[in-house]
């Protein structure tokens, strides 16, 4: 995937089966909302504090890898998939990361999240499009100006993520 100018950042989620039980019990007193494709919280941010305790771990590896004082996590929300649900191409902000925790995500029934590098492939001449390899417990962040969408949940399962949007600070030098 992204053969060429690509920034895609990728973290495995340490304690993962604890820190999925605590972000999931604050997902439960959220109010989702049918939007066209899929259920999502988003614009409520009631959790944001929170996400930030839970995951300040991964956080800290990402603003480590990036090279930056500190980052700032703008908002959080979760979205469900039932079968059939998608989500159409779409960008974030022009600025920033946004990222996406696969929260219930069977790999053997589910598909991730689909990126469009926006600069066509030099040497086919093609659009990369592509999935990195993604589990339950994984964040992938990448720029929040690049395209991603997801294909239809063929599974029975509900497959659910949590997403965020981040801004940066460069290091003072």
């Amino acid at each position: 995937m992204f053969e060429h100018n690509s920034a895609v950042y990728q973290y495995n989620v340490a304690d993962w089966e604890i820190k999925k039980s605590k972000i999931k019990e604050l997902i439960k007193q959220g109010r989702f909302k049918r939007l066209e494709n899929f259920y999502s919280d988003r614009g409520q941010n009631y959790y944001l504090d929170e996400f930030l305790e839970i995951f300040q771990d991964e956080l800290n590896q990402f603003k480590d890898e990036l090279g930056v004082t500190e980052i700032n996590v703008t908002s959080v929300w979760c979205v469900k998939y039932d079968k059939g649900d998608w989500h159409v191409p779409h960008t974030h902000s022009a600025s920033g990361f946004s990222g996406v925790l696969y929260l219930d995500y069977n790999d053997d029934e589910h598909t991730g999240t689909y990126y469009l590098n926006p600069i066509t492939n030099p040497i086919t001449d093609e659009t990369d499009i592509g999935c990195p390899y993604v589990y339950e417990g994984n964040i992938t962040i990448v720029p929040s100006n690049t395209m991603h969408f997801t294909y239809p949940n063929q599974s029975d399962k509900v497959r659910s993520i949590i997403g965020f949007d981040m801004k940066f600070n460069r290091r003072n030098k």
